[in-house]
């Protein structure tokens, strides 16, 4: 099943490329995961840009 956000498709809305930094004071990135990773202890602080750059170097 897939589900389509159409609300996201109208002028003046943006969306997050993978791998973005999100407007934040944090400098959280927005990242991509495996449906593995999804569970109750996956918090977005996870996703900062030293972690997300040795998440990708793996």
């Amino acid at each position: 099943m897939f589900i389509i956000n159409d609300v996201q498709h109208n002028d003046g809305n943006t969306l997050a490329a993978p791998y973005s930094p999100r407007g934040n004071e944090k400098g959280l990135i927005a990242t991509r995961l495996h449906w593995t990773e999804v569970n109750d202890s996956l918090k977005p602080d996870m996703f900062t840009v030293p972690a997300v750059i040795e998440r990708i170097q793996k």
